[in-house]
């Protein structure tokens, strides 16, 4: 890890912490999920999610692994986070929204070499968290084939029943504070 992103890390501390196995059994990682407005070195950075609200119901993602609160993905190249979440957005869920909050970020560190020619930061990087509102949904819309297989809004009332994991409720718990303070700041 490098200096800038050692010195950015010390001043936080992580929600939560997890083991991950990806790239098919090869890639172990970990990853450790911050909450607040606060970004990391954007050169970092190579994803974008974004929290999702309209009215009491929250955007949820369902694929092959469960389902998830925080559609996104890659950032391509010179795009900002703001393009990243909008064409995520729309590919993945048939989704628009209005200007995007930061609520948090995600580190991830491999554990082991990346193969040759891995076109992303290594062994650490990172994924900005959002959140947002949305302004329309149309999930014919979507990408087809997409690795996300369907998107619906589900009454925030519901979640519980999800049985999501522990920072994605953290993260949604975030969203809510963001987008809809408490009328007497408490």
């Amino acid at each position: 890890m490098t200096n800038a992103l050692s010195v950015f890390l010390a001043r936080h501390t992580p929600i939560h912490e997890a083991e991950a196995i990806w790239g098919g059994g090869t890639l172990p990682l970990r990853l450790r999920w911050y909450l607040g407005p606060t970004q990391p070195p954007f050169e970092y950075v190579t994803s974008v999610r974004c929290v999702v609200l309209r009215g009491h119901a929250v955007l949820v993602m369902h694929n092959r692994n469960g389902r998830h609160v925080w559609p996104g993905g890659r950032r391509e190249a010179g795009e900002t986070p703001a393009q990243t979440i909008a064409r995520e957005l729309l590919e993945e869920a048939g989704c628009t929204v209005g200007d995007a909050t930061p609520i948090g970020f995600v580190h991830l560190h491999h554990h082991t070499p990346v193969p040759p020619g891995h076109p992303y930061p290594a062994p650490d990087f990172c994924w900005l968290l959002f959140a947002a509102e949305a302004q329309a949904f149309d999930t014919r819309r979507r990408l087809a084939g997409d690795y996300e297989e369907d998107a619906e809004f589900v009454p925030l009332a519901d979640i519980p029943a999800l049985g999501l994991e522990a920072p994605a409720e953290q993260a949604l718990a975030a969203a809510l504070d963001a987008l809809r303070p408490s009328p007497t700041g408490a």
